[in-house]
């Protein structure tokens, strides 16, 4: 996108709010499908899944992992600290 056509959406909230949906639209679409392309090989891979399902797993957890460090919610700050470094129970 160029200045110009950021420029338009930022004048017009219209376009800008018609972008947002189509955006989220998107999203909606793409993840359902992903999310049941996922779903799908778990239940498929079974009790005892095969190296190549054990990869794919693997990196459904890396890519959520990684996601979730991306999100800049005030929330998450705490969790992070408990979960990724060493704590001691209070005493």
């Amino acid at each position: 996108m160029n200045s110009s056509q950021a420029l338009n959406l930022f004048m017009n909230p219209f376009l800008m709010w018609s972008r947002l949906a189509w955006k989220t639209g998107e999203m909606a679409i793409a993840s359902a499908q992903i999310i049941g392309h996922r779903t799908g090989r778990f239940a498929l891979a079974g009790p005892v899944p095969s190296a190549r399902d054990q990869r794919e797993f693997a990196l459904m957890g890396h890519e959520k992992n990684e996601a979730d460090w991306r999100v800049p919610a005030p929330g998450h700050a705490h969790f992070r600290g408990l979960l990724c470094c060493d704590w001691q129970p209070i005493a």
